[in-house]
């Protein structure tokens, strides 16, 4: 999957990106197994861990009958693919932060620029920082924090590229901010799908307002190939136009 050329930037994120998938299958491989065996398993009666021949005492949380073990096991499930997504988004935005810094070192002014109000540091701040290196990264740390601040992932893509004239495949941005987008609500509105939501993306997903967001293998595997596919873009896009440099 490695791109020809890349920037360092993106090395981190395929590196996270493929650690994640590999949790997601191993988890995904793992709940199926144990419930092809839990559905053949009898008497229904007995208590998970014995079904499973698990050490005494623990894994108490399991101890209910073997008849139970879809709802405890779907909802495992569930947290897997809602983990998964977060995770997900936490790659993208390390990508983020880090093409940040990668475009800074070829045009510093057009960079800070993005940064709402302007920042400036103290004579404290300078000594406490003592070496450039230490300053621009500084920097770049609070250009990205003004871009996080406006809590909207589109808003964020789009500053940070707003200088670069990359124009992005409409329909791959969309797919992949949806995704994205997905995040926002497992964590503010508990999995639930805003009416904002709905109507952005109600051509790509099925879904009502108040509904909950799908949670499952397909999902979290086609948003990594969305998100995967829109920064892969992205990277080649910037190393094509010598914004940043490809290794």
């Amino acid at each position: 999957m490695p791109s020809v050329n890349e920037s360092v930037s993106f090395q981190t994120f395929r590196s996270e990106v493929q650690y994640l998938n590999q949790h997601l299958q191993a988890i995904d491989a793992s709940l199926t197994n144990t419930c092809k065996y839990l559905a053949k398993y009898k008497p229904k009666t007995d208590l998970i861990p014995k079904a499973l021949k698990l050490p005494d005492g623990k894994h108490d949380t399991l101890n209910h009958p073997v008849s139970e073990y879809l709802r405890i096991y779907n909802y495992t499930r569930s947290k897997n693919a809602e983990f998964s997504i977060i995770e997900l988004y936490n790659a993208f935005s390390v990508y983020m932060r880090n093409i940040l810094a990668e475009m800074y070192a070829h045009n510093p002014l057009q960079i800070v620029g993005k940064c709402k109000g302007g920042q400036s540091f103290t004579f404290i701040d300078i000594v406490k920082f003592s070496t450039m290196d230490k300053i621009q990264d500084e920097m770049i740390n609070k250009v990205f924090r003004s871009l996080e601040d406006e809590r909207s992932t589109v808003k964020l893509l789009d500053r940070i590229l707003s200088h670069t004239d990359i124009q992005l495949n409409v329909d791959q941005k969309k797919k992949a901010l949806m995704y994205l987008q997905m995040r926002h609500l497992f964590i503010h509105n508990n999995g639930n799908a805003d009416a904002l939501f709905v109507s952005e993306y109600e051509t790509q997903i099925t879904i009502r307002a108040n509904g909950k967001l799908p949670t499952n293998f397909d999902t979290v595997n086609n948003a990594i190939q969305a998100v995967y596919s829109l920064i892969e873009t992205i990277d080649k896009e910037l190393i094509a136009r010598s914004i940043v440099h490809g290794r």
